[in-house]
């Protein structure tokens, strides 16, 4: 993956930012995602916000 990640630095300085795009949905793709739902800890109280007193 930093292979890759060279790679698109190499093209972003060639000023080629869709073949930069196209390399960076590969890895994104290629990087295991979180198990579970995504929105299940999204609404965290913040600190004073909560009903846990």
């Amino acid at each position: 993956m930093v292979e890759k990640l060279k790679q698109v630095k190499i093209l972003i300085d060639e000023n080629k930012p869709e073949e930069a795009k196209a390399l960076i949905d590969e890895i994104i793709a290629a990087t295991p995602q979180p198990a579970g739902d995504e929105q299940e800890n999204s609404e965290v109280p913040l600190p004073g916000q909560g009903s846990n007193f």
